[in-house]
């Protein structure tokens, strides 16, 4: 059985899903300590929850003349898996601290995705994006990681 959506309604809904999940997923991050009068710990949530669900309703609404065949497939199996690994990532967040359980996820989701898997290119891309996140939002921005849900 196929069904044909088009493919802007179809993201649409998709990023609208993945708003509400996320907002229910950060309900429960407390008020965390804000150095210097910043922002706290439900700030960039918040923010990106919102933006979220903005993208999402202007992108429903948008003309969209490209259709999606919807046959169950390799693609749309690949979708659902990264889906599973971002719920692993938010679920093992309160168990590890976020710089582990991020270096862990970045390396398991580009060994996933690769094509070819380069084990030490995935090492360094890894570490990187978890340093420079670290340095932008702990170090520049003041804004602590969530701790617990």
């Amino acid at each position: 059985m196929n069904v044909v959506i088009s493919l802007n309604k179809f993201t649409a809904i998709l990023i609208f899903l993945l708003a509400v999940v996320y907002i229910f997923l950060t309900e429960g991050i407390g008020a965390g300590h804000s150095a210097g009068g910043m922002v706290d710990a439900k700030f960039i949530p918040r923010l990106i929850a919102g933006a979220l669900l903005i993208c999402s309703i202007c992108i429903f609404f948008e003309k969209d003349k490209k259709k999606i065949n919807f046959g169950i497939g390799k693609s749309i199996l690949k979708v659902f898996i990264v889906f599973a690994f971002l719920l692993a990532y938010t679920f093992l967040l309160p168990i590890l601290k976020w710089e582990i359980c991020t270096l862990l996820f970045l390396i398991s989701l580009m060994c996933y995705l690769a094509d070819v898997v380069r084990i030490k290119l995935i090492l360094i891309i890894s570490v990187l994006v978890t340093a420079i996140l670290y340095t932008i939002f702990i170090k520049m921005m003041y804004i602590p990681f969530p701790t617990m849900f």
